[in-house]
């Protein structure tokens, strides 16, 4: 029984983490074209400001605005998610 309750709540747990990769990902969707670009170097390939500034052929000052940006909109953009995700692992 118990082995069940845990497979079931695993199961669960990838779907709903799937789920939210999925809310993230159209929520940066809606950022700029470059401001999403930017945040997706630094986050996702974990490239410094550096790195990005070169690829991207601007700035630092500019990947820092364009990053600054985006998780500016991002925390607004999923604030419900956010409190959503806090009451959901307290409660497991």
């Amino acid at each position: 029984y118990m082995d069940n309750i845990l497979e079931n709540n695993e199961i669960f747990k990838r779907i709903a983490d799937q789920d939210i990769r999925d809310v993230i990902d159209a929520s940066i969707n809606k950022l700029p074209p470059r401001s999403a670009e930017a945040f997706r170097l630094c986050y996702f390939e974990d490239m410094s400001h550096k790195e990005i500034a070169a690829r991207m052929g601007i700035s630092n000052r500019t990947v820092e605005t364009h990053i600054h940006n985006s998780i500016k909109f991002l925390r607004k953009d999923l604030k419900d998610l956010f409190i959503l995700l806090f009451v959901f692992y307290n409660t497991l």
